[in-house]
């Protein structure tokens, strides 16, 4: 059960009027886009019929000289002069068979819209009269909506939605900015305790305090992206409110739209690969405890193989070690994400390059201690002197 103490807790860190900005917001957008919109075409090839910057239907065929781009135009140009001329009932549309020239007409009184020919009805796989009702219905439709689109109420409930869309906006704003720095005194109290620090394969790789300062700045990073999320959707949402930015506003969604979607399939695409990497971390990681367990119990003299000495067993624990994520990073590496690239390929062989020409004198340093230690030319408890040193101070 939740205590009224708690629930004070979330409203006074700003987590409750968060989420209701966010719900308010959701809800808008929901509202929004939930407003009728014309029928769906039929035809997903050709050429499209055009109007407010919604596709009605798709020509696809040739008639004489005249190609599908060019009659689309012509339709569309004819469907948007009597869409804005209200004058023009929409009772006067009708269909006309044209028997001399095998065709069929929709008008709308004597003015014709679109001529429907045999051409057409064999690419969409109707009979004339079918495809002609079909069309004349879905005229009608959108026809009826521009106009309502441009209509004093829809103006009006334009500009109501666009107040409420921006207090929502403005309510979000100051809810993500007053929940913030809440969130980052709780990280204070956390530190040390529910946030630990990290560790890798038994190496500690960042403090807790360091921990804390780098979910702070995702957190300054996460923050920036829904300013700018909230921003987008809130110009969208206006552009969409009123007809004559109607189609740019679907241009913006749809930029969003195929950009998620490309997201979307590439972290699908991506999944065997990651579930790849898991497995090799897994293993790895459970090998290098195995392996520490044994030379542990080497260096306590649990265990003991002829010829191998108890000082060797930390030193040779770092070198398995190493040599273990070594191989576990070759083998990882054609699964990192964008590793078969060019650019990627190009960047690894110069840090190869610049570790390989920078480290020489560190690497030749790394072998001569191996070389001491495996020689055993000092032992545990022997005092090691500068001879120069000393006898320049004798």
């Amino acid at each position: 059960m939740l205590s009224c103490h708690r629930i004070k807790n979330w409203f006074h860190d700003g987590l409750i009027p968060c989420l209701l900005a966010l719900v308010i917001l959701a809800t808008t957008v929901s509202f929004a886009y939930s407003q009728p919109s014309s029928p769906t075409p039929t035809q997903q090839t050709g050429a499209p019929v055009v109007l407010g910057g919604e596709t009605l239907f798709y020509i696809q065929a040739r008639i004489a000289s005249f190609s599908p781009e060019f009659r689309a135009q012509v339709v569309s140009n004819r469907i948007s002069a009597f869409a804005k001329d209200t004058e023009v009932s929409l009772d006067t549309l009708k269909i006309v068979e044209n028997e001399e020239a095998a065709t069929v007409d929709i008008r709308a009184g004597e003015q014709t819209l679109v001529t429907i020919a045999d051409v057409d009805a064999v690419a969409a796989g109707q009979s004339r009269q079918e495809l002609a009702n079909q069309y004349l219905q879905t005229i009608k439709e959108s026809v009826t909506e521009f106009r309502a689109s441009y209509s004093v109420q829809s103006l009006i409930r334009g500009a109501a939605y666009t107040l409420i869309a921006t207090v929502v906006l403005i309510a979000s704003f100051i809810a993500i900015a007053k929940s913030v720095p809440n969130i980052y005194r709780q990280l204070r109290r956390w530190r040390g305790t529910r946030i630990p620090a990290l560790s890798l394969f038994g190496t500690q790789i960042l403090s807790s305090h360091r921990v804390v300062d780098l979910i702070s700045e995702i957190i300054k990073v996460v923050r920036l992206a829904l300013f700018l999320g909230l921003l987008y959707l809130y110009i969208n949402l206006v552009l969409s409110f009123f007809p004559w930015t109607k189609g740019l506003a679907r241009v913006l969604f749809g930029y969003i739209q195929t950009a998620l979607a490309t997201l979307g399939a590439g972290l699908l695409a991506y999944l065997p690969n990651l579930f790849f990497l898991i497995v090799i971390w897994l293993l790895t990681s459970y090998s290098l405890k195995v392996i520490r367990f044994l030379f542990t119990e080497i260096e306590q003299g649990d265990i003991t193989f002829p010829g191998f000495y108890r000082e060797w067993a930390k030193p040779t624990y770092k070198l398995v070690q190493f040599l273990v994520l070594a191989f576990a990073a070759t083998v990882a590496f054609p699964y990192l994400p964008g590793s078969q690239t060019p650019a990627f390929q190009g960047i690894s062989i110069f840090l190869g390059l610049l570790v390989s020409l920078g480290s020489s004198s560190a690497i030749a340093n790394i072998f001569a201690g191996i070389i001491l230690t495996y020689t055993r030319a000092f032992l545990v408890g022997d005092r090691v002197k500068n001879y120069r040193y000393y006898r320049r101070c004798g």
